[in-house]
């Protein structure tokens, strides 16, 4: 087959360029996984998908990646492309939930069912799924997802850096980053009006494959959830089981740890706004950024991908669409994003006020807006996307729980001497600290 005019691989970082300086362990995980893939034999079932039969050839110079996934370029030969999205094997721990041949099953049917049910109920740009394997038992050995490519540029790329929009070197960029910010709040409207009764993960209904059911966890495989102070509750378990797998048993950074989960479960089961608890609950993305959301030159939002973490959450999770529109000190530094949140949250109000919203308030009667407005929020959103680290994450948890002076090392002194710390720890199989 002749070659094909580069399509969307055209904004690619090549392959070397992207792993240079990797671990050498992470560049044979990455180049193994794409040299192991029957790539002539993807080309041919693919081709048999258009109809007529249409032959297609796969970028064999130029693909990219992600924490799970390998994505590669599909040209066929009237110039139209899609995307060859195949699940890489997992490289976390094995204790880890999201390792198991289970999670990348669910991770992947949930994201094709999600991508159906917004593509019925919203104008939301999303992929169009095509094909989809949800075995390794096929001809390819892999679990993959055939979808329409995404059209457009990632934020970045367009020139926006909503940490700094405020900053002179962005002037140039403002309008169209409020081009993109309108289109992100009526993204979110849309998304809040997706109401359901559980939280987890959304599934094809196995007796009706035009239905939906609502099940767990599609990472985790945790619910589904009736409650969110349910939810939370399972969240801080799942947090404690990570920091006990993550450190040395009886050692002092094991119990620096299981201190930080203490903390963590006492600041997200506070944000818990009891009217809200029994949902309904929004459909949240679970993954948004920068470089999971698509712009034209003008800003105009024209692809949103990546849905596979996506799922019906408590409002205090959903009020917050992403990390780049979260303003919560001290976890961001001061003054970032700061800017970017009050053109998103005026955003939100002028669409509220334009009659965008259908259905009625939440049952704690707080509109989205002001739901975004509240510091509950924007502190579950750090507290579920951030890395935790003791000294700095931890830190700043602290402070933001009992104050600007407040010392998270004495405080950790103190905890691990107490009656209720003592029972926390020996409950989490650590009281004592080896000498």
């Amino acid at each position: 087959m002749s070659s094909i005019e580069l399509g969307p691989s055209e904004h690619w970082e090549d392959v070397d360029s992207a792993l240079e300086d990797s671990d050498p362990s992470y560049i044979k995980w990455i180049t193994g996984t794409f040299s192991s893939l029957p790539l002539d034999r993807f080309e041919q079932h693919i081709s048999r998908l258009r109809t007529p039969e249409i032959p297609c050839a796969i970028n064999r110079k130029r693909y990219v990646w992600g924490h799970y996934h390998l994505v590669l370029e599909v040209a066929f030969e009237d110039s139209v492309y899609w995307i060859l999205r195949v699940r890489m094997p997992s490289q976390l721990p094995a204790w880890s939930p999201e390792a198991s041949p289970a999670s990348a099953i669910r991770s992947v049917e949930s994201e094709v069912a999600t991508l159906r049910f917004i593509r019925e109920r919203t104008t939301i740009p999303v992929p169009q799924v095509f094909d989809f394997a949800l075995s390794t038992d096929n001809q390819f050995g892999v679990i993959y997802t055939v979808m329409s490519v995404a059209p457009g540029k990632d934020i970045f790329a367009q020139g926006i850096d909503l940490a700094g929009i405020d900053q002179p070197e962005q002037q140039q960029n403002i309008a169209k980053a409020q081009v993109f910010l309108k289109d992100a709040a009526d993204m979110q409207l849309q998304l809040s009006q997706l109401r359901l009764n559980r939280i987890g993960s959304i599934y094809f209904d196995p007796k009706d494959n035009s239905q939906y059911v609502i099940g767990p966890i599609a990472e985790t495989g945790l619910g589904p959830f009736n409650t969110a102070i349910e939810f939370y509750a399972t969240e801080a378990d799942l947090f404690r089981y990570k920091m006990i797998n993550w450190t040395e048993p009886r050692t002092r950074r094991r119990q620096q740890m299981l201190w930080l989960a203490w903390l963590y479960r006492a600041a997200l089961l506070a944000a818990v706004d009891s009217r809200d608890d029994h949902g309904p609950f929004p459909l949240f993305h679970g993954d948004l950024h920068g470089k999971n959301i698509h712009l034209d030159e003008e800003g105009r939002q024209v692809s949103v991908f990546d849905w596979d973490s996506t799922f019906a959450a408590p409002v205090e999770s959903f009020a917050v669409p992403g990390w780049h529109l979260s303003h919560a000190e001290p976890f961001q530094e001061q003054g970032a994003n700061k800017a970017a949140c009050e053109m998103f949250l005026q955003a939100l109000l002028n669409q509220e006020k334009e009659g965008k919203v259908l259905l009625p308030a939440f049952p704690s009667g707080r509109s989205l807006s002001q739901l975004y407005s509240t510091f509950s929020s924007h502190l579950v959103n750090e507290l579920t996307t951030t890395h935790p680290d003791y000294e700095i994450f931890g830190g700043r948890l602290y402070r933001t729980l009992f104050g600007d002076d407040a010392d998270i090392n004495a405080a950790f002194e103190g905890f691990r001497k107490s009656k209720l710390g003592r029972e926390w720890l020996a409950a989490s199989g650590d009281e004592e600290i080896d000498a």
